[in-house]
């Protein structure tokens, strides 16, 4: 694991500190990275004279996993340019993304151990918000792809209290057949979140059943 020693000053007393700030993981070498950003303790910053806690994250952080073939760069800015940061271009078979914090990269990574493209996973919850803003269910719209539940019947979408909000897998599945997806250019960073999903919304909004949510 590479990693940077930060001095950090603590919000609430003061003390100064130093954490290792982690830079870029390897699944393959780091063993325990994908838990530690799953549960948050890798960007963990813990103040021994008062308890503090915050997450601190680098400017730019780069996960790998060869199994998943996986690379997501995370940049609070939301943009590798904005610090000049070239990212690596010789992983064509690697599903490349850049996301703007941590939540989105475990998200990231829940998808694609599930199977999906997240380019899909996106267009369904922007279905489901858009669902949510016309009045027809009672679930708030922002959620977070959390994996399948009930023998891989039900998708789990995170709600930002922790709330679990699960959904048939049927209707995934339904927005997976009626979106088909172009190939990915090859060696492309690519940012696909809400707003690129709200974009492919607008440019192709095929019919559905005003009983699409039903559950039964």
């Amino acid at each position: 694991m590479d990693t940077q020693k930060t001095p950090i000053t603590c919000p609430q007393c003061s003390r100064s500190a130093s954490m290792k700030v982690p830079l870029k993981v390897n699944t393959r070498r780091d063993r325990g990275a994908r838990d530690g950003i799953l549960s948050g303790s890798l960007f963990a910053f813990f103040c021994d004279g008062c308890g503090y806690s915050a997450e601190v994250l680098p400017r730019g952080f780069l996960y790998q996993d060869p199994a998943l073939r996986l690379m997501v760069y995370l940049s609070p800015s939301g943009d590798p340019a904005t610090h000049n940061i070239q990212l690596p271009t010789s992983f064509g078979d690697y599903r490349l993304r850049v996301v703007s914090d941590r939540v989105r990269l475990v998200e990231q990574i829940l998808i694609r151990e599930s199977g999906f493209e997240d380019r899909h996973v996106m267009l369904f919850k922007a279905q489901v918000k858009s669902t949510v803003d016309h009045g027809q269910v009672s679930a708030p719209a922002s959620m977070v792809f959390a994996g399948l539940l009930g023998e891989a019947s039900e998708v789990a979408l995170s709600l930002p209290d922790g709330t679990i909000v699960a959904l048939p897998k049927a209707h995934l599945d339904a927005t997976i057949a009626a979106y088909p997806l172009q190939s990915e250019i090859p060696l492309t960073w690519m940012r696909i979140d809400s707003a690129w999903a709200e974009v492919r919304l607008a440019e192709r909004a095929p019919a559905r059943s005003g009983t699409w949510w039903s559950r039964e």
